[in-house]
């Protein structure tokens, strides 16, 4: 009898639409030293003696004080100042460290009082901005935009454009222009995502005539980043354009402050510093359980840092780029050596969310997320140096990519779950690099996916000019191509990778030879038990995956087969041969063909289309499918 095959796609489905879960203990600050405690508190006053009972009022106060060794515990409030500490030693850093189970918040912006009734829904204070284009007004703790056309909702980064018709380095015509009237957005700000879309521009605007607006010129001249049709752009800064809740205008000249929006009731404030904290210089300091809102955290010429359980949400903002290729604007910046970032979550950057630069630094088991919302070359994170290791961290949304690996050697990409980019620009990639020798530095083991740009996307994405790289153990999925080396690439290794364009081929293989299309879902795995649970999320297949055929089964066990419904098409089909693809290769997938090869039979593993969870165990895997009778094969051996 002719033997039937079967392509059967394991459990593609809890794996590639699951979250990481990563331990939360393994990175800590230092404990506590063996000095001094000292303590302060929104109500203490700096003549206190710095005791639980009598705390002082400012960290300058404690700051003078501390000696290395000693500890600074901080009572729950608010703090409007800049935390600049001394250094510790070696074996007796000095600590900053929130006082158990409060809230400790150093804020960058000061409250507006004042208000009055300007005219419509507009209100006005006076009050003096700063900070230039780095000024931010919060409402309620929400960061409020610059007047802006078109509006868009607060929080809503990423949305709100309008298309430019046409355009020049130094014009831009749409027809929707010609709805406002000669000179409506003159002595506006434009900004343009334009050309190929590799970065965002600004510029201000000189003219406004009918449907065009002329301005001062972009610093990208060549033909590639000019103004296009298609290209997303938006305007700022014009009182006419304030009308949508929270918006702000500023007159320089009447230092008066112009909101949209009753601001009865509500808390308004203001950017007054840029740092919360400031590390410049500085070494053997532990910081934790620490909020800053609306100024960043700092350092130069750092060393054995430990930011530990620490959140930053604004921190870093500028409404202009000065530099397109490359911007200082950062949430968290420590260039040095030895630093160490834990346990942390950084938010809402408009261009980076955390920059390491330096020797031997850590950035593990941290939330980095909504970065880069005006479309520089920012990202989540932003790593250069040698022996630097970023591992076990979640980072998702930004304009351009996640990660941007600037220079250095010996580094480790590890473990990270990484998602999300191109949320405003294009040709870029999850995981990005131009013109690096990366001296043998890894990126491994990562879930690397949703690559939401509109253009020329990808997932990990070595730009001209890259050499010695090694790219192993990742899986990549629905983010365009998947490993893209742009020429010259040299000595760059990439092997045992998982990318779902690979599992597409094997359809495509499948049917082209007439082999039937299986697809295996799973529900997730219901608490303390074997069994997996119905209805719940994780059973949906992977957004970009080929799918040929309507033989979508659903099993509640590992083994594939302890769905009564694939079985008996087996039966109906008398099935003899399959080939599998998919994760869990140390669960599912690895029940599944020990079970196939008990009930005799024929499997074949495709070694380059499975997963796991911990992909350190694949090769162990691919030796247990061995032993117990399965052939591996891969990819290039179906279809050669």
């Amino acid at each position: 009898m002719l033997k039937k095959r079967i392509l059967s796609l394991g459990v593609l489905t809890a794996f590639l639409t699951g979250m990481a879960v990563f331990p939360t203990s393994i990175a800590s600050a230092a404990p506590l030293g063996n000095g001094q405690t000292y303590y302060v508190a929104t109500d203490g006053s700096d003549t206190n003696d710095g005791s639980l009972n009598a705390p002082f009022k400012t960290f300058q106060k404690a700051a003078e004080t501390l000696q290395p060794g000693d500890t600074c515990i901080i009572r729950g409030g608010t703090y409007h100042e800049t935390l600049t500490p001394r250094s510790g030693e070696a074996e007796s850093p000095i600590t900053y460290k929130a006082y158990e189970g409060e809230e400790v918040i150093i804020s960058g912006a000061n409250e507006v009082t004042g208000f009055e009734h300007h005219e419509g829904d507009i209100y006005k204070a006076p009050v003096q901005l700063t900070q230039g284009d780095k000024n931010q007004v919060f409402v309620n703790g929400d960061m409020g935009f610059n007047d802006r056309w078109p509006n868009t909702a607060t929080g809503k980064f990423y949305e709100g454009f309008a298309e430019v018709e046409s355009g020049s380095n130094t014009t831009i015509t749409d027809p929707k222009l010609a709805e406002f009237g000669d000179d409506f957005f003159k002595g506006a700000t434009v900004w343009v995502n334009a050309g190929s879309r590799w970065t965002s521009q600004t510029s201000e605007v000189t003219d406004h005539t009918g449907d065009t607006i002329t301005f001062n010129g972009l610093g990208l001249t060549d033909v590639q980043n000019t103004p296009a049709k298609g290209n997303p752009y938006y305007l700022f800064n014009v009182y006419g354009a304030l009308d949508s809740e929270n918006e702000w205008w500023y007159d320089e000249e009447e230092q008066m402050l112009y909101l949209y929006g009753d601001p009865t009731g509500k808390t308004v404030q203001v950017k007054a510093r840029d740092t919360a904290i400031n590390l410049d210089n500085v070494s053997y300091v532990n910081i934790d359980g620490i909020q800053v809102l609306g100024a960043g955290i700092s350092g130069t010429n750092t060393s054995s840092i430990t930011l530990n359980r620490v959140e930053a949400n604004y921190a870093a903002h500028a409404s202009t780029i000065e530099n397109p290729y490359g911007t200082d604007v950062a949430s968290i910046k420590l260039f040095g050596n030895n630093n160490t970032i834990s346990n942390c979550e950084v938010a809402y950057s408009s261009a980076t969310g955390v920059w390491i630069s330096g020797d031997d630094n850590l950035l593990f088991n941290s939330k980095i997320h909504d970065t880069d919302y005006i479309g520089s070359y920012g990202a989540c994170i932003n790593v250069s140096g040698s022996g630097n290791v970023v591992s076990h961290n979640t980072a998702y949304n930004t304009g351009r990519d996640i990660i941007i690996f600037q220079s250095g050697d010996n580094c480790k990409i590890e473990y990270n779950d990484f998602s999300h980019s191109g949320m405003i620009c294009a040709d870029l990639g999850v995981f990005y690099t131009v013109a690096t020798d990366g001296g043998g530095t890894e990126i491994c083991y990562n879930w690397v996916h949703d690559n939401d740009s509109s253009g020329s996307r990808s997932g990990i994405y070595l730009d001209n000019g890259t050499s010695n790289w090694l790219v192993h153990h990742n899986v990549v999925w629905d983010a365009g191509t998947a490993l893209q080396l742009n020429v010259p690439s040299n000595y760059i290794a990439a092997y045992n990778n998982t990318f779902i364009g690979n599992i597409n081929q094997a359809i495509d293989w499948a049917v082209s030879h007439t082999i039937p299309v299986v697809y295996i879902r799973h529900e997730n795995l219901s608490a303390g038990t074997r069994t997996f649970k119905p209805n719940t999320y994780g059973a949906e297949l992977a957004s970009d995956l080929n799918v040929v055929s309507k033989n979508i089964f659903t099993k509640y066990k590992g083994n594939a087969l302890s769905c009564e419904e694939f079985t008996d098409f087996i039966r109906t089909n008398e099935l003899c041969e399959f080939y599998i693809a998919g994760a869990d290769a140390a669960a599912c997938v690895k029940s599944t063909c020990y079970n196939l090869c008990k009930a005799n039979y024929g499997v074949y593993v495709l070694s380059d289309c499975i997963t796991s969870y911990d992909k350190r165990k694949i090769d162990e895997m691919i030796r247990y499918y061995e032993q117990k009778g399965c052939k591996i094969t891969g990819l290039q051996d179906l279809v050669l």
